[in-house]
């Protein structure tokens, strides 16, 4: 006997609001996470092998990195970030819930304000709990 009730009008909620959508923001910010990775291409090797689908080199038999989307909360009125948590998966067959048991020091922070998708852009890239502003200021 519940009924639903309007508790916002339309346009309540400014547009850099709006949730993640975390399988179309994934898909949306594919080649600038890609880019990214690329970008410290050498240092992801040597810290956790070949286990980036993004790069040269990988071996789906060592298991595999995803990366789940969680919206920035505290992100600046005006703006809207997103979170990046990547995670290990190990190799086939095994339940995706494993992927949860082994989460990489490994983090990016991704502006997403911007309808218009090639203007979103990297604000830091975290590693082993250090926090960059860009991947190439990592590799350095």
């Amino acid at each position: 006997g519940a009924a639903a009730e309007l508790v916002t009008a339309r346009g309540d909620v400014p547009y850099v609001k709006r949730p993640t959508e975390s399988n179309a923001d994934t898909r949306l910010s594919e080649g600038l996470v890609n880019n990214t990775l690329r970008t410290v291409a050498q240092l992801l090797e040597s810290a956790f092998g070949p286990i980036f689908p993004q790069l040269e080199g990988f071996d789906e038999r060592r298991g595999q990195v995803g990366y789940t989307f969680r919206n920035d909360a505290l992100a600046p009125a005006g703006q809207r970030a997103d979170m990046l948590i990547f995670q290990w998966y190990p190799p086939a067959p095994v339940r995706q819930e494993a992927s949860w048991l082994h989460p990489l020091p490994l983090l990016m922070k991704i502006n997403s304000t911007d309808v218009d998708v090639a203007a979103w852009q990297v604000l830091e890239v975290t590693f082993c709990g250090r926090t960059f502003a860009s991947a190439a200021s990592l590799r350095e």
